[in-house]
Protein backbone atom coordinates (compact mmCIF):
# COMPACT_ATOMS: atom_id res chain seq x y z
CA UNK A 1 0.00 0.00 0.00
CA UNK A 2 1.07 3.53 -0.99
CA UNK A 3 0.59 6.52 0.72
CA UNK A 4 -2.11 9.03 -0.87
CA UNK A 5 -3.97 11.62 0.49
CA UNK A 6 -7.25 10.75 0.37
CA UNK A 7 -8.24 14.67 1.98
CA UNK A 8 -7.80 15.82 -1.32
CA UNK A 9 -9.89 14.36 -3.12
CA UNK A 10 -13.28 16.06 -4.75
CA UNK A 11 -16.54 13.81 -4.40
CA UNK A 12 -18.66 14.19 -7.33
CA UNK A 13 -21.57 12.04 -6.42
CA UNK A 14 -22.63 8.44 -4.58
CA UNK A 15 -22.31 5.53 -7.11
CA UNK A 16 -24.07 3.39 -4.57
CA UNK A 17 -24.85 2.34 -1.32
CA UNK A 18 -25.37 -0.43 0.94
CA UNK A 19 -26.40 -1.94 4.86
CA UNK A 20 -22.65 -1.55 5.07
CA UNK A 21 -20.32 0.06 2.57
CA UNK A 22 -21.05 3.02 0.54
CA UNK A 23 -19.23 3.98 -3.30
CA UNK A 24 -18.58 7.16 -4.53
CA UNK A 25 -17.10 8.78 -7.23
CA UNK A 26 -14.05 11.05 -6.59
CA UNK A 27 -11.54 13.17 -8.68
CA UNK A 28 -7.88 13.91 -8.00
CA UNK A 29 -7.46 17.61 -8.68
CA UNK A 30 -3.84 17.43 -9.39
CA UNK A 31 -3.97 14.96 -12.01
CA UNK A 32 -8.39 14.81 -12.79
CA UNK A 33 -7.95 10.78 -12.59
CA UNK A 34 -11.21 9.79 -11.55
CA UNK A 35 -11.66 6.96 -9.05
CA UNK A 36 -13.68 4.77 -7.14
CA UNK A 37 -14.01 4.98 -3.16
CA UNK A 38 -15.70 2.65 -1.14
CA UNK A 39 -16.03 3.12 2.38
CA UNK A 40 -17.20 0.34 4.88
CA UNK A 41 -19.87 2.09 7.19
CA UNK A 42 -19.13 1.63 11.00
CA UNK A 43 -22.78 0.34 11.81
CA UNK A 44 -22.69 -1.99 8.81
CA UNK A 45 -24.48 -5.06 11.18
CA UNK A 46 -21.72 -7.36 11.00
CA UNK A 47 -20.07 -9.09 13.98
CA UNK A 48 -16.60 -8.93 14.21
CA UNK A 49 -15.88 -5.93 12.17
CA UNK A 50 -12.66 -5.15 12.75
CA UNK A 51 -11.38 -8.56 11.82
CA UNK A 52 -13.64 -8.42 9.04
CA UNK A 53 -12.10 -5.20 7.99
CA UNK A 54 -8.61 -6.66 8.34
CA UNK A 55 -9.54 -9.70 6.28
CA UNK A 56 -10.66 -7.61 3.20
CA UNK A 57 -7.67 -5.45 3.65
CA UNK A 58 -5.48 -8.94 3.18
CA UNK A 59 -7.62 -9.71 0.19
CA UNK A 60 -7.02 -5.96 -1.35
CA UNK A 61 -3.17 -6.43 -0.55
CA UNK A 62 -2.81 -9.61 -2.46
CA UNK A 63 -4.54 -7.89 -5.62
CA UNK A 64 -2.78 -4.69 -5.17
CA UNK A 65 0.95 -6.87 -5.05
CA UNK A 66 -0.15 -9.09 -7.98
CA UNK A 67 -2.19 -7.22 -10.31
CA UNK A 68 -3.53 -8.74 -13.30
CA UNK A 69 -5.63 -7.49 -16.73
CA UNK A 70 -8.81 -8.90 -16.08
CA UNK A 71 -9.28 -7.28 -12.63
CA UNK A 72 -9.74 -3.69 -11.79
CA UNK A 73 -6.65 -2.15 -10.14
CA UNK A 74 -6.73 -1.42 -6.40
CA UNK A 75 -4.87 1.54 -6.51
CA UNK A 76 -4.72 2.32 -2.22
CA UNK A 77 -6.29 1.37 0.83
CA UNK A 78 -6.81 1.61 4.29
CA UNK A 79 -7.84 4.07 6.77
CA UNK A 80 -8.46 8.37 7.07
CA UNK A 81 -10.12 10.22 9.05
CA UNK A 82 -13.15 8.67 7.76
CA UNK A 83 -12.53 5.24 8.25
CA UNK A 84 -11.84 2.29 6.62
CA UNK A 85 -11.80 2.56 2.37
CA UNK A 86 -10.53 1.52 -0.83
CA UNK A 87 -9.92 2.63 -3.90
CA UNK A 88 -9.70 1.17 -7.51
CA UNK A 89 -9.99 3.16 -10.92
CA UNK A 90 -13.51 4.08 -12.45
CA UNK A 91 -14.84 2.85 -15.39
CA UNK A 92 -17.81 4.27 -16.38
CA UNK A 93 -19.44 1.01 -18.19
CA UNK A 94 -20.78 -1.79 -16.03
CA UNK A 95 -22.54 -4.48 -17.67
CA UNK A 96 -25.80 -3.30 -16.07
CA UNK A 97 -28.48 -2.62 -17.86
CA UNK A 98 -28.21 1.51 -16.46
CA UNK A 99 -25.10 1.58 -18.63
CA UNK A 100 -25.66 -0.33 -21.35
CA UNK A 101 -29.26 -0.35 -22.33
CA UNK A 102 -30.21 -2.71 -24.69
CA UNK A 103 -27.04 -2.93 -26.41
CA UNK A 104 -26.84 -6.43 -27.70
CA UNK A 105 -23.32 -8.47 -28.12
CA UNK A 106 -22.66 -10.88 -30.57
CA UNK A 107 -20.92 -14.65 -29.48
CA UNK A 108 -17.63 -13.18 -30.44
CA UNK A 109 -17.59 -10.18 -28.52
CA UNK A 110 -18.90 -12.27 -25.78
CA UNK A 111 -15.65 -14.72 -25.81
CA UNK A 112 -13.56 -11.36 -25.77
CA UNK A 113 -15.49 -10.45 -22.70
CA UNK A 114 -15.44 -14.22 -21.05
CA UNK A 115 -11.76 -14.70 -21.36
CA UNK A 116 -10.99 -11.33 -19.74
CA UNK A 117 -12.85 -11.91 -16.43
CA UNK A 118 -12.43 -15.76 -16.37
CA UNK A 119 -8.56 -14.87 -16.48
CA UNK A 120 -8.81 -12.09 -13.80
CA UNK A 121 -11.17 -14.19 -11.51
CA UNK A 122 -9.18 -17.32 -12.21
CA UNK A 123 -5.64 -15.38 -11.34
CA UNK A 124 -7.81 -14.44 -7.96
CA UNK A 125 -8.84 -17.98 -6.88
CA UNK A 126 -5.18 -18.61 -7.30
CA UNK A 127 -4.48 -16.28 -4.77
CA UNK A 128 -6.76 -17.01 -2.51
CA UNK A 129 -9.30 -14.69 -3.27
CA UNK A 130 -12.97 -15.27 -3.55
CA UNK A 131 -15.44 -12.77 -4.74
CA UNK A 132 -18.79 -13.71 -3.75
CA UNK A 133 -20.63 -11.27 -4.92
CA UNK A 134 -20.53 -10.98 -8.76
CA UNK A 135 -23.36 -9.11 -10.36
CA UNK A 136 -23.51 -7.27 -13.41
CA UNK A 137 -22.14 -3.98 -11.63
CA UNK A 138 -19.13 -5.93 -10.93
CA UNK A 139 -17.73 -5.76 -14.55
CA UNK A 140 -16.39 -2.91 -16.38
CA UNK A 141 -16.27 -2.81 -20.16
CA UNK A 142 -14.37 -0.84 -22.12
CA UNK A 143 -13.50 -1.12 -25.81
CA UNK A 144 -10.36 -1.59 -27.63
CA UNK A 145 -8.90 0.10 -30.63
CA UNK A 146 -9.90 -3.89 -32.12
CA UNK A 147 -13.62 -2.88 -31.55
CA UNK A 148 -13.21 -6.41 -29.56
CA UNK A 149 -14.64 -5.28 -25.86
CA UNK A 150 -12.51 -6.50 -22.60
CA UNK A 151 -13.80 -6.43 -19.48
CA UNK A 152 -12.74 -5.87 -15.59
CA UNK A 153 -13.43 -7.51 -12.27
CA UNK A 154 -14.22 -5.22 -9.64
CA UNK A 155 -15.66 -4.78 -5.95
CA UNK A 156 -12.99 -7.64 -4.51
CA UNK A 157 -13.02 -7.65 -0.64
CA UNK A 158 -15.98 -6.69 0.28
CA UNK A 159 -17.26 -10.26 1.01
CA UNK A 160 -15.91 -10.17 4.26
CA UNK A 161 -17.82 -7.08 5.64
CA UNK A 162 -21.36 -8.31 3.95
CA UNK A 163 -22.28 -11.32 6.56
CA UNK A 164 -23.08 -14.68 4.98
CA UNK A 165 -26.71 -14.14 5.51
CA UNK A 166 -26.96 -10.82 3.76
CA UNK A 167 -28.79 -12.50 0.51
CA UNK A 168 -31.63 -13.19 3.70
CA UNK A 169 -31.87 -9.11 3.94
CA UNK A 170 -32.76 -8.50 0.58
CA UNK A 171 -36.23 -9.35 0.31
CA UNK A 172 -37.44 -5.88 -0.11
CA UNK A 173 -35.48 -5.09 -3.41
CA UNK A 174 -34.45 -8.20 -5.35
CA UNK A 175 -32.01 -6.13 -6.92
CA UNK A 176 -30.43 -4.49 -4.57
CA UNK A 177 -26.56 -4.19 -4.48
CA UNK A 178 -25.72 -6.52 -1.81
CA UNK A 179 -25.99 -10.28 -2.76
CA UNK A 180 -28.38 -9.89 -5.90
CA UNK A 181 -30.27 -13.16 -5.67
CA UNK A 182 -30.58 -12.77 -9.11
CA UNK A 183 -26.74 -13.84 -9.35
CA UNK A 184 -26.23 -15.95 -6.13
CA UNK A 185 -25.05 -19.53 -6.51
CA UNK A 186 -27.46 -21.56 -4.65
CA UNK A 187 -24.90 -23.18 -1.66
CA UNK A 188 -24.48 -19.26 -0.72
CA UNK A 189 -28.24 -19.08 -0.52
CA UNK A 190 -28.23 -22.09 1.85
CA UNK A 191 -26.39 -20.43 4.02
CA UNK A 192 -23.34 -22.21 3.30
CA UNK A 193 -19.82 -20.98 2.98
CA UNK A 194 -19.28 -22.66 -0.35
CA UNK A 195 -15.95 -22.20 -2.65
CA UNK A 196 -14.38 -20.82 -5.66
CA UNK A 197 -17.27 -22.27 -7.33
CA UNK A 198 -19.38 -20.13 -6.15
CA UNK A 199 -18.48 -17.38 -7.93
CA UNK A 200 -18.26 -19.43 -11.28
CA UNK A 201 -22.04 -19.95 -10.81
CA UNK A 202 -22.86 -16.36 -10.26
CA UNK A 203 -20.67 -15.56 -13.42
CA UNK A 204 -22.86 -18.04 -15.22
CA UNK A 205 -25.69 -15.72 -14.52
CA UNK A 206 -24.14 -12.72 -15.50
CA UNK A 207 -23.23 -13.69 -18.83
CA UNK A 208 -26.87 -15.08 -19.57
CA UNK A 209 -27.54 -11.27 -18.72
CA UNK A 210 -24.71 -10.25 -20.31
CA UNK A 211 -26.12 -11.70 -23.72
CA UNK A 212 -30.31 -11.80 -23.22
CA UNK A 213 -30.13 -8.50 -21.72
CA UNK A 214 -32.82 -10.31 -18.68
CA UNK A 215 -32.36 -11.85 -15.73
CA UNK A 216 -31.49 -15.57 -15.92
CA UNK A 217 -34.10 -16.20 -13.75
CA UNK A 218 -37.44 -14.57 -14.15
CA UNK A 219 -39.65 -15.21 -10.90
CA UNK A 220 -40.76 -12.07 -9.15
CA UNK A 221 -40.90 -13.20 -5.36
CA UNK A 222 -37.91 -13.27 -3.39
CA UNK A 223 -38.95 -16.72 -2.25
CA UNK A 224 -39.51 -17.75 -5.97
CA UNK A 225 -36.26 -16.83 -7.16
CA UNK A 226 -34.22 -18.92 -4.85
CA UNK A 227 -36.09 -21.72 -5.04
CA UNK A 228 -35.85 -21.82 -9.02
CA UNK A 229 -31.84 -21.48 -8.20
CA UNK A 230 -31.86 -24.17 -5.48
CA UNK A 231 -34.06 -26.53 -8.10
CA UNK A 232 -31.69 -24.83 -11.34
CA UNK A 233 -34.55 -23.45 -12.89
CA UNK A 234 -32.05 -20.89 -14.99
CA UNK A 235 -33.46 -19.99 -18.15
CA UNK A 236 -30.86 -21.69 -20.66
CA UNK A 237 -29.35 -18.93 -22.96
CA UNK A 238 -30.97 -20.90 -25.80
CA UNK A 239 -34.17 -19.65 -25.40
CA UNK A 240 -32.43 -15.93 -24.11
CA UNK A 241 -30.42 -15.68 -27.37
CA UNK A 242 -31.90 -18.49 -29.71
CA UNK A 243 -29.37 -16.68 -32.74
CA UNK A 244 -26.52 -17.75 -30.82
CA UNK A 245 -24.05 -21.33 -31.61
CA UNK A 246 -25.21 -23.99 -29.23
CA UNK A 247 -22.35 -24.61 -28.26
CA UNK A 248 -22.73 -21.64 -26.29
CA UNK A 249 -25.55 -22.72 -24.43
CA UNK A 250 -24.22 -26.35 -23.31
CA UNK A 251 -20.66 -24.33 -22.36
CA UNK A 252 -23.13 -21.90 -20.12
CA UNK A 253 -25.01 -24.95 -18.49
CA UNK A 254 -21.95 -26.19 -16.80
CA UNK A 255 -21.36 -23.08 -15.08
CA UNK A 256 -24.64 -22.44 -13.46
CA UNK A 257 -25.12 -26.23 -12.47
CA UNK A 258 -26.88 -26.61 -8.85
CA UNK A 259 -24.36 -29.09 -7.74
CA UNK A 260 -20.84 -27.35 -7.30
CA UNK A 261 -19.11 -30.99 -9.09
CA UNK A 262 -20.89 -30.78 -11.65
CA UNK A 263 -19.74 -27.27 -13.21
CA UNK A 264 -16.34 -26.10 -14.65
CA UNK A 265 -14.06 -26.76 -11.53
CA UNK A 266 -11.76 -23.75 -12.11
CA UNK A 267 -12.04 -20.71 -14.56
CA UNK A 268 -8.83 -22.04 -16.06
CA UNK A 269 -11.04 -25.34 -17.00
CA UNK A 270 -13.91 -22.85 -17.84
CA UNK A 271 -11.72 -20.93 -20.36
CA UNK A 272 -9.86 -24.18 -22.08
CA UNK A 273 -13.75 -25.69 -22.45
CA UNK A 274 -14.39 -22.53 -24.45
CA UNK A 275 -11.59 -22.51 -26.24
CA UNK A 276 -12.06 -25.83 -27.24
CA UNK A 277 -15.47 -24.89 -28.23
CA UNK A 278 -15.03 -21.91 -30.04
CA UNK A 279 -12.22 -24.14 -32.15
CA UNK A 280 -14.61 -26.67 -33.01
CA UNK A 281 -17.02 -24.50 -34.34
CA UNK A 282 -14.76 -22.79 -36.68
CA UNK A 283 -13.74 -25.87 -38.14
CA UNK A 284 -17.10 -26.81 -38.44
CA UNK A 285 -17.94 -23.47 -40.05
CA UNK A 286 -14.96 -22.51 -41.42
CA UNK A 287 -12.75 -20.16 -39.95
CA UNK A 288 -13.80 -16.95 -41.40
CA UNK A 289 -17.37 -17.55 -39.87
CA UNK A 290 -18.46 -15.18 -37.38
CA UNK A 291 -20.91 -16.02 -34.40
Amino acid sequence: MREFETHILEYSGKIEGTPVSSVYQACDPRTSRQYLIARVLPDGGVSDQSRNITLMFEDLNLLFQHPHQGIGKVVNYGYDEDGPYYMRNYFNRSISRKSFGSEVFNGEQFCSIAYSVLSGLGHAHDLGVYHRRIDPDAISLIETQSKKPTAFLMRFGLRHIWSRNTFLNAEEDLGNEVGNIYFAAPELLRGEAGDHRADLYSLGCVFFYLLARYYPVQQRSYSQVIDSHLAGRVIPLSKGRPDLPSFLSRWMERLVAVDPEERHQSAWEAIEALEIAVKEYRASKGEGKSF
